[in-house]
This record gives structure tokens, sequence and C-alpha cells, in this order.
């Protein structure tokens, strides 16, 4: 503890370098405690596989979390590459390795408790704001509101202040090796700067990503008990959990690929007029981990955006390309303002010569057999097959009539159930029944993975929509005919809004930390060059030309990183469109290999300004003083 006074006092003179480190963690605790807040009160939800307001709001936090370890790690490892020369003096006036790495971890400390406080300010003022957002796109309740207790603005606090402390470690260790008159007497060029650490992590990370597609691919059967193990959407989840890790991976190798791709793009500079782009590129060059430090959030935010905006099209390709695969139905008939579809309607619906009608109604069961949870499920009135393609794997379809139920192939391995088996059932308004297992078929994304005669719910609902193999001669009074194609299924719909928001939920807050790390890391990088720029100017170079170098460098490091970004999306899109062709499509038209261009080239347009801005405005307002007293200015 006798440390934090020194710490609190470095940071007061080098307030602007951990600038963004702490407002990067002020706002993962006031996230991770509005969350918090929220999640307390969420209902429960119907469909433990559906979209849920529980899960979306835990990997806002999760992915925020994860990217602010990154910003805060950076931070202090740049930090701590900035002081080499007074780390060496600290060594060289009797400070121990120990007190050198406590020192930094003390600093982090200080920013973490500062953060706690000023996240958990914030958070109370985010809760509410966030709820109000949540029931206006109707993913909540209405009088949806969030929690009073002081659980999770603790829980927030100490998570604050973990990644805090854990962002700064590797920086704390790395400082504590320094010798002093190794540090004193090192030239401006980076060594080893892919350091065993990094090895190791990218090992383990490796080894993780095999791993999770190995046990992707041969799920056993207890595994699947967990609903977020079974079916189509279960994949999506699963798919950005291996865009994350490749993210990860290729982010500790950027110290090995960023200077191959540096040299890469600068060859032809050396050719071009003008000394200010050659020593932009020497300067890329050998201060390797500022340029590491300064195009990793770049990369971050390229990287993100394009495996995750291009996994959520992929998918979402996929639900459009079931949902229009062949069957023969023809026209769809829905009520025009009732609920459900009236009796008349339904019997007028039966009588249609030369045409099969398949009425359908959603619903739900608080359990099935064995298994206690509540399950979204289907009612069917005709044969599935004038609806939707389905590909039966044990049992038949046709079956389904009287007291029966079909489910996915993967629910009924999670609970061992055999075709013809006996399965006991509460209907929704709380009557028992006891259905025979008719059929199992393989998970798809437009129906749920339980599938009931309309005969085992005859008077507890009524259809919402029947599908037809053949226009009707006559239509009934009071509905609407659609043709197939221009009719978009609910479920269908419902799944694309819940996507389209979770993406927005995922991605927002781990694009803004990245961003503002690019912001921070450009002001650290240009108030650690303050010599350089007088050298510059001291040997005759001018204002001009030092502005162009520093424009010059920037863009370099901003399109290497547009570089790693593009390589790994390409490599997530790969994986994911594989798992979606060989897993989900089997048997159907795969889709097509494409990139989000338009996500990836706005991620690189933003990156460009936002680094331009935070590199040469404070190069500018520094070069504003005279020459010697830049060189005589003290880190």
């Amino acid at each position: 503890m006798t440390l934090l006074p020194v710490a609190a006092a470095t940071l007061r003179r080098r307030w602007t370098g951990f600038a963004g480190a702490f407002v990067a963690l002020t706002l993962g605790v006031a996230l991770i405690s509005a969350v918090g807040a929220l999640v307390i009160n969420v209902p429960d939800n119907t469909d433990p596989q559906g979209p849920s307001l529980a899960k979306i709001l835990q990997f806002m936090a999760g992915m925020g979390g994860f990217v602010a370890i990154f910003v805060v790690a950076g931070t202090f490892a740049f930090a701590v590459a900035q002081r080499r020369r007074e780390t060496a003096l600290l060594r060289a006036i009797g400070a121990t390795p120990r007190q050198v790495r406590l020192l930094i971890l003390a600093e982090s400390l200080v920013i973490g408790l500062l953060s706690a406080v000023a996240g958990c300010l914030l958070g109370l003022i985010m809760a509410p704001a966030m709820a109000a957002w949540l029931m206006a796109q109707g993913l909540a309740p209405d009088g949806f509101a969030p929690s009073t207790s002081l659980a999770p603005l603790l829980l927030a606090a100490l998570a604050g202040v973990a990644v805090a402390l854990a962002g700064s470690f590797a920086a704390s260790r790395r400082a504590s090796g320094v010798r002093p008159a190794e540090a004193l007497g090192d030239a401006v060029v980076d060594r080893k700067v892919m350091t065993r650490g990094r090895w190791l992590w990218f090992l383990f990370f490796l080894v993780a990503a095999v791993s999770a597609v190995y046990s992707r691919m041969s799920v056993p059967d207890y595994m699947l008990l967990d609903p977020g193990m079974r079916g189509p959407d279960a994949m999506a989840t699963f798919s950005l959990e291996l865009d994350l890790l490749a993210i990860v991976g290729f982010t500790l190798l950027t110290p090995l690929l960023i200077p191959l791709l540096v040299r890469l793009f600068t060859l032809p500079l050396p050719v071009l007029p003008g000394a200010a782009i050659l020593l932009a590129r020497q300067n890329a060059l050998a201060a390797v981990r500022r340029t590491v430090s300064t195009a990793t959030p770049v990369f971050l935010v390229i990287g993100l955006s394009g495996s995750v905006v291009g996994g959520t099209l992929a998918f979402t390709a996929a639900r459009d390309a079931q949902s229009h695969t062949p069957s023969t139905a023809r026209y769809v008939i829905e009520p025009a303002d009732d609920p459900a579809l009236s009796d008349s309607v339904m019997r007028a619906l039966r009588d249609l010569p030369g045409i099969r009608a398949t009425a359908v109604v959603s619903t739900s069961i608080n359990g099935l057999g064995s298994a206690s949870t509540p399950f979204a499920a289907l009612s069917i009135d005709g044969d599935p097959g004038t609806a939707w393609h389905l590909d039966t794997v044990t049992g038949s379809l046709a079956d389904l009539r009287g007291r029966t139920v079909a489910v996915s192939s993967d629910l009924a391995r999670a609970f061992r159930w055999e075709v013809g088996e006996q399965l006991r059932t509460r209907l929704p308004d709380g009557t028992s029944a006891t259905l025979r297992l008719a059929a199992t078929f393989k998970p798809t994304f437009n129906v749920p993975e339980i599938l009931l005669s309309y005969a085992a719910v005859s008077g507890h609902a009524q259809p919402a929509r029947a599908y037809l193999s053949a226009p009707p001669g006559h239509v009934p009074a009071d509905t609407i005919v659609t043709p197939i194609e221009n009719w978009t299924d609910p479920r269908t719909a419902t799944s694309g809004h819940q996507q389209t928001l979770t993406l927005v939920a995922i991605l927002g807050p781990a694009l803004l930390y990245a961003l503002i790390a690019i912001v921070n890391t450009m002001i650290m990088s240009t108030g650690d060059r303050l010599r350089d720029f007088a050298t510059l100017q001291l040997t005759g170079g001018t204002r001009r030309q030092v502005l162009r170098m520093v424009g010059a460098e920037t863009v370099v490091v901003v399109a290497t990183a547009a570089v790693l970004g593009l390589i790994v999306t390409a490599a997530t899109q790969a994986g994911t469109l594989w798992l979606i062709n060989n897993s989900i499509l089997d048997g159907q038209a795969p889709i097509p290999f494409s990139l989000p261009w338009s996500t990836m080239g706005v991620s690189v347009v933003v990156c460009l300004f936002l680094a331009l801005l935070s590199s040469l405005l404070p190069a500018r307002l520094a070069l504003r003083r005279r020459p010697l007293e830049l060189a005589g200015v003290r880190e």
C-alpha cells in the first residue's frame, strides 16, 4: 500500500497516457453494473432455445469486458515501453524487480478504483436508459425496470479492478525485467517484441479453437441437455465464439505479422520524393512496439466488425434459404384483424377441392417427458410437408395426427427418447396430456424443436394461419391470402430483428472501446516522439515535413491493420460458411463466399479519420513550441 501514493503521483503527471484506460474501464464498469441491474429483473423466457434478453445482456457485458482488457493491457504495455529510462533509473538507485512490478500494479489499482467509482455512478444513469431502449425495441415487457440492489454495483466495481490488474500484469512483469545498463544504453529499435508469453497464449487459444471445433462437430448426448447447444441458433453463437478466438489469436501474433506487412506496404516509398515518407517507413519498422500498439486497436475494430457482421449476414442468408426451401405450399392465408382463423374459415379450407391446407398455431408447453423446462412449440393441423421441407431422422411426420408429438433429433438425443415413447406434458392452460412421439426431424431455423398435432391442443388454441398448395377459388371473408414468395414467416422476422439488435448490443460497446484505444494510443505515441520532432527540426526539417511524416506513418499503420482485419475476416467467414453449408444446409444449395465490404470500408475510414486526427492534432500543437524546448521536455 506504500506504493499507492507514488503511483497516484505518477498518474497525475502522466494522466493523458492513461486517460484511454480510465475511460474504457469506466464504461466497462458502467455497462456491467447496468446489465447486472437489468438481468436481475429479466422475466423468464418461455423458450430456452429462443432469443433471450438475459443472454443478449450478458453477451454485451462479456464483449465489453473482453475488449476493455485489451485496451487496458495495450495502454499499460505502451506506457511501460515509454518509461524504460525511468524504470532503469529506479533500478539504478536500488529499486528491486518486485518493487517495480508492484508500482505498475499499484498504478493500475488506482485507475481501477477511480474507474469503479465513476463507472458505478454512470451505471445508475445507464440502467434506466437501457431499460427504456429495450422496451422500445420490443425486447422487454412494458414496465421493465432495473433492480435497485447494490449487488450489481459491487460486482461491477470488483470486475473493473480485476480487469485493471489483469490488463497491467504482463506489463508489470516486463517492467520488472528491465536491467539498468541495458535500458539506458538501448537504441530506439525494439527487440524481441514477440515474447515467449505471447507464443504460449497463442498456442493456448489455438488449442482452444481446435478443441471447440472438435467438440462441436461431435457433441455428446449429455451436452445437448443445454438448450444453447441445440439447433442452428446454437451454431450462430458457436460461430461468434470461434470468431473471437481467431481475433485473439491474430492479435497475439501482431508483433510478428505487422513488421512483415509494413515492409511489404512501404517497399515503393523509398523511390518517392521527400525524406518524410522514408522516415515514416523507418520509424514504423524500428519502433515495432509502438507500431503494434497503435495498429492493434485498429485491427480490433476492423476484425470485430467484419467477422461479426459477416457471420450475421451468413446466418441470415441461411435462414432465408431454409424459409424458401421448396415445399408444396404456394399461398398463405391469415386473418385480417383477428389473432386466429375462425372455425368457419377452417371448415371452408377443408372443403376446398384439390387443395391441401395445413393450419398452424404457435404455442408453448411446460415440460415434455423427463424435460422440465418450458418449450416453444408449433401445433399443426394437416400435412407438415405442405408448409416446410423437413428432413425426417426417425419415424414419419405423416403419423403426426391424434395425440402425438414430433421433436428435433437433437432434443431426442439429449433425453434418449425413441419413436413410439409416451411423453407427458402440460399444455398452456395447465391441462396435462400424454403424447406419443411420432417422429424426429433435423433441426431447422424456421420451426421450433417441438411440433404438436393439432388434435393434442384442440380446444386450447386456434390456428393463426394456414398454408395452401394452390390458390383458393374464393377468399373467405376477413382473411388475407399472400403468395408464399411474398410472405415472411413471423418466426424468421422475429429472429432477424433479434439478430440485428444482438449485433448492435455486442458490437456497440466493443467498437466504442476499440475506438477509444485508437485515440489513446495515437496521442500517447505522438507524445512519446517530441524529442524526435525536435531533432528533425534542428537538422533542417520543416513543420510541414514533420507532420507529413506523422501522417504517412499513421496511414501505413492503419493500412497494415486493415489488411490483418481483412485476413481474419476472410478466415472466419470461410469457417462460418463451412459450418453452415455442412451442418445446417446439408443437401441444399450452399451459400457462396462473400465479405461485408461496406462494413469493413466504413470501419477503415472511421479508424483512419480518428487515427489521423489524434496523431496530427497533438503533433501540430507540439510543433508550436521551439525545437530546443521540445528537446528538453522530460518524460
